[in-house]
């Protein structure tokens, strides 16, 4: 195989994209789609050795090619294993030292996996969804997925290319002889259409599974083999067929670029766009006339970072990672992301030089590499160009380490940050406790006061909470009470019908009918609202999206720059065409934050125009810190107690205000969780929040009682 500098090229292109996605880059929103990229080159470059080596022993053997698979799997194991060790082992070593025992167990599972490429099979296993927000608590190993994809496909795919290449040897169709490659080329039809069409299946079906499968992504590495079979070394294309390509190439990468992001059904039919993109571009440069494009891939620069793609992809995650795990506040800073990516620059450089250089130079054969005798003038200009480089990233690793861990040092110091502490202190006494019900229909009755009594009962137990520094032993370990997210039809989605009668619960023939309505906040207080209903007197409905408010879109995406739910006002629509058929007595609206008030009134106008009583649950603070982040060992669990903002309470009038506008009864829920300014981490032995923001499914039936009087207080009857 001759060198392909645009091919080099390319890599950089791919792994700019998957960090510029990661780094949270403004236009790299689709940048994961480096990956599929990735694939491509892969499936071309290694069927490509497979088929140049195939090629020379059948010429040497009249026709009767053969492989080594042995020295197939030891150079892949040199060119794969040492640096994705030596990246084990650096997060491994960093998270004992750095973070805190919840979060080591974590990596110490997750390393486990990652070092027999079975991290696809564990994010599968853990239901865990690529898109998830939040660097700080996701798994530093999460990029080794694309490793195991991979591995997993280098593991089958020779076997598979000797059989089909070796076995049928002889095949005719008629008189004429069925070439090696056209049976390779027909095998790779197949296993890559059917591939393409369970990821399209899968991806609707199952998109966590589709993601991270081997078996959905196995046609993308079958696109760039069948190109790698299609032509040979000495494939020469017009030049105007290799503009053409070329430029039809990056516009489809472009324009992936444009239309997908993390809210596309992915990778399904969509993963066509950049997938074909790199193959076009590869075989563009299949001519001694590359097109411009090809040209510029090429270029020194791009080929330097496609020579370091391996260790920059391996060491790029985990360092934003533990960023945002020490630094939650100031990595999410565009100049700290700015630091990151120079930072990764020079680890990676120093990763290749220093672990991926020295063991792809080995030569288990005795012999020195045929690839190495072809390279070895050009290694040897690079040489002190590597030195030079190295020398420079290391200056740049200890200077921009040192200025970031001075800035930041008290960010990490597991204490409330002073402007919290100025903020909650500059809310008056009267405004750090409110009614937990306002309503302007419902008069207050008797029954008041027993919720009265039931709340003052509760909120001695919060008080308690808020002096807690110790992990209680009925939470330990802590992970498993983390896990149980009560969120069941969470992400309900009104194209298909069938979900509404799926995601009901009581009686079919009860008297009266309820509805719940919101984002997942509104979804996690299903469990607390199925015990303080009768279920042989209500039927209650679930109409709950993922990042989609029952006002608008979530308010913590609505301020990022990544779109989630790009189709929240139209399933807003549709839910309230769908209360109106189902004239529910109650309906409860619940989401995680305030948009405006003129947008909750315009919205609470639009359902209290239905026969039902319409109750506004107010939303949970989201104060209290993940567990990840701030648990600090067993011995001490004060840092991982909220405390509340003044935008916290601000929010809680403006919901109050929008709903006594229209005389709907309000909950404020901010007394279940927090004493005063205070919201502890841990209330009656049970995890407040999984996640620092939804409620735990153990706290969930503790707070049935509170909830039910609420309602009786609030009007509703046949409670």
């Amino acid at each position: 195989m001759r060198f392909r500098g645009d091919i080099e090229g390319l890599r950089a292109v791919a792994v700019l994209l998957v960090v510029g996605e990661h780094l949270h880059v403004a236009g790299f929103h689709g940048g994961f789609v480096g990956v599929d990229v990735f694939f491509v080159i892969s499936g071309y470059l290694i069927t490509s050795l497979l088929g140049t080596e195939y090629a020379e022993n059948a010429a040497k053997r009249h026709g009767y090619g053969s492989i080594s698979i042995l020295h197939f799997y030891l150079r892949r194991a040199r060119r794969i294993l040492p640096a994705a060790l030596a990246v084990t082992l650096a997060i491994v070593i960093a998270a004992h030292e750095l973070l805190n025992s919840l979060r080591v167990q974590q990596v110490q599972r997750d390393a486990l996996w990652a070092t027999f490429f079975g991290s696809n099979i564990n994010f599968i296993r853990q239901a865990n969804n690529y898109f998830a927000e939040g660097a700080a608590t996701t798994s530093p190993f999460r990029h080794y997925w694309s490793l195991a994809v991979e591995e997993q496909f280098y593991f089958v795919w020779p076997v598979v290319f000797l059989t089909i290449a070796g076995l049928y040897h002889g095949l005719r169709i008629g008189r004429k002889r069925v070439t090696w490659r056209i049976r390779l080329g027909a095998a790779l039809t197949v296993i890559g259409s059917a591939s393409l069409a369970w990821s399209i299946l899968e991806t609707q079906a199952n998109p966590t599974a589709a993601y991270f499968s081997t078996f959905t992504r196995a046609w993308e590495l079958a696109l760039g083999a069948l190109l790698a079979v299609a032509t040979t070394t000495g494939t020469n294309i017009t030049p105007r067929a290799s503009r053409f390509a070329s430029i039809a190439g990056i516009g489809l990468l472009a324009l992936s670029c444009l239309v997908i992001d993390s809210n596309s059904a992915f990778p399904g039919w969509i993963a066509l766009l950049p997938t074909l993109g790199a193959a076009l571009l590869i075989f563009a440069g299949l001519t001694r006339s590359p097109a411009i494009p090809n040209r510029i891939l090429a270029l020194m620069p791009f080929r330097f970072i496609g020579r370091i793609s391996y260790s920059l992809y391996l060491w790029h995650w985990p360092i934003i990672v533990f960023a945002g795990a020490l630094y939650p506040a100031a990595s999410r800073k565009p100049e700290t992301r700015a630091a990151l990516f120079i930072i990764t620059i020079a680890v990676a450089t120093i990763s290749y030089y220093a672990i991926e250089r020295p063991f792809r130079r080995l030569s288990f054969t005795g012999k020195r590499d045929a690839q190495r005798r072809i390279t070895r003038t050009r290694e040897r200009r690079l040489r002190y160009t590597g030195e030079v480089i190295g020398i420079a990233a290391c200056a740049c690793v200890l200077i921009v380490t040192f200025v970031v861990a001075s800035r930041y040092q008290s960010k990490h110091s597991g204490e409330i940050p002073a402007d919290a502490i100025r903020a909650a202190a500059a809310v008056p006494a009267s405004e750090q406790r409110v009614p937990a019900t306002h309503h302007v229909r419902a008069p207050r009755r008797r029954l008041a006061a027993t919720y009265e009594t039931v709340l003052a009962r509760w909120s001695r137990r919060v008080a308690t909470a808020t002096k807690q520094r110790t992990l209680p032993k009925n939470l330990r370990p802590i992970q498993d009470h983390l896990t149980n997210v009560p969120t069941p039809c969470a992400d309900y989605r009104l194209a298909m019908p069938e979900h509404e009668q799926a995601c009901a619960w009581g009686s079919p023939n009860a008297a009266h009918t309820a509805a719940i309505t919101g984002d997942s906040h509104a979804g996690m207080w299903l469990r607390t609202l199925e015990g303080a209903l009768d279920p042989k007197q209500w039927r209650l409905y679930v109409y709950t999206r993922s990042w989609c408010g029952w006002s608008g879109t979530s308010e913590m995406i609505a301020a990022s720059d990544r779109p989630k739910n790009k189709d929240c006002p139209e399933l807003q629509a549709q839910t309230l065409q769908r209360l109106k058929r189902l004239q529910p007595d109650l309906i409860v609206l619940s989401e995680s934050g305030v948009r405006t008030s003129g947008k909750m009134l315009s919205v609470l106008e639009a359902y209290s125009a239905l026969k039902g009583r319409v109750v506004v649950l107010g939303h949970t603070p989201e104060v209290v810190p993940h567990f990840e982040t701030c648990l600090q060992g067993d011995s001490n669990i004060s840092s991982c107690h909220g405390t509340l903002s003044r935008k916290d309470l601000s929010d809680t009038d403006l919901e109050l205000k929008a709903a006594s506008l229209v005389d709907d009864p309000y909950i404020d829920t901010t007394p279940w969780f927090c004493d005063g300014i205070t919201c502890p981490a841990i209330i009656d032995g049970a995890v407040s929040f999984t996640d620092g923001s939804h409620i735990s499914a153990e706290l969930a039936p503790r707070l049935v009682p509170l909830l039910r009087l609420s309602l009786r207080e609030a009007g509703v009857g046949a409670i």
